[in-house]
């Protein structure tokens, strides 16, 4: 049995002119609700749902960095993140920036979105308005530099159809994770799943996804699109996590989105795993279309 993995590219929007208003409500035992009025002009070269995607991003980054103390932050930016670079150097990218302070400043455990685009073609131009209300938990609790996941691949550069292999580990014993990040920051679970079920990794083990030889995972481009970059997520857990919200598992059908839900579930998931017993690492590739 083979499993597909859609690609996508992703593609920085060409921004304009941002106002962002931010409004407080307080912290709460179980997060703080904060508002994000944001109105971002763009280009017309730019889609709809592009534009949606990145004003969302920015909302969401900027919901978090309202509402996390100034202390925790530069705490939080001092955490242990492991890239592999190509040349020394990892794709920077808005949305991939926006997840990164989404998963390791706070977390994002509700959100309500009211987005309109404002279209002006005559202009060259589009704005598009929202109003983000997002309720905030903080990372509480200090890591142990003692845990630390590795993810790896033997080539960083593929080729539309290519077959991916990706390696992971860690120096202590414990269960492992991968997420595949999509361009709008949705999310889905490509391990464990119900093709590769056994997550368990020893100590200084390096393990191979997928674990099968009968398993594949090939890459797609997007058609008209020379290179895009995909993102995977790295999660080492001490302790086994219950079953994941079925908004993470990954589809059997190619797709561009895992769905609105899977970011908030990711989210959740992650908020319950102390920090002290997990660590987690990136992972970025490059397609090229043949």
């Amino acid at each position: 049995m083979k499993q597909s993995l859609i690609t996508l590219s992703i593609v920085a929007a060409a921004l304009f002119a941002q106002v962002l208003t931010l409004h407080s409500y307080g912290m709460s035992p179980n997060g703080k609700w904060v508002r994000i009025d944001t109105v971002i002009t763009y280009s017309t070269n730019q889609s709809l749902d592009n534009a949606k995607q990145e004003t969302l991003s920015l909302c969401r980054r900027a919901a978090i960095e309202k509402a996390i103390p100034q202390t925790i932050q530069v705490f939080s930016h001092s955490a242990s993140y492991q890239y592999e670079r190509k040349n020394g150097e990892i794709e920077d990218n808005f949305m991939l920036s926006s997840f990164i302070v989404s998963s390791n400043m706070g977390y994002i455990v509700d959100e309500r979105i009211e987005g309109l685009p404002i279209v002006d073609y005559n202009s060259g131009s589009f704005k598009y308005k929202m109003r983000f209300e997002a309720k905030v938990v903080p990372i509480e609790g200090v890591r142990n530099p003692s845990i630390r996941l590795k993810l790896s691949t033997p080539h960083n550069l593929l080729y539309h159809g290519d077959s991916l292999i990706l390696s992971a580990k860690s120096t202590v014993k414990g269960y492992l994770y991968i997420f595949h990040i999509f361009e709008d920051n949705s999310v889905e679970l490509l391990y464990p799943s119900r093709f590769m079920k056994d997550n368990q990794l020893e100590a200084n083990e390096e393990k191979h996804i997928p674990d099968s030889e009968e398993l594949t995972i090939r890459v797609a481009s997007e058609p008209g699109k020379e290179m895009m970059a995909e993102t995977f997520f790295g999660v080492l857990s001490v302790n086994k996590i219950p079953q994941l919200d079925e908004h993470l598992e990954v589809g059997e059908e190619a797709r561009s989105t895992a769905g609105d839900l899977s970011y908030l579930s990711f989210q959740r998931w992650l908020s319950e795993i102390p920090l002290s017993q997990r660590s987690e690492a990136i992972l970025q590739i490059k397609i090229l279309s043949n």
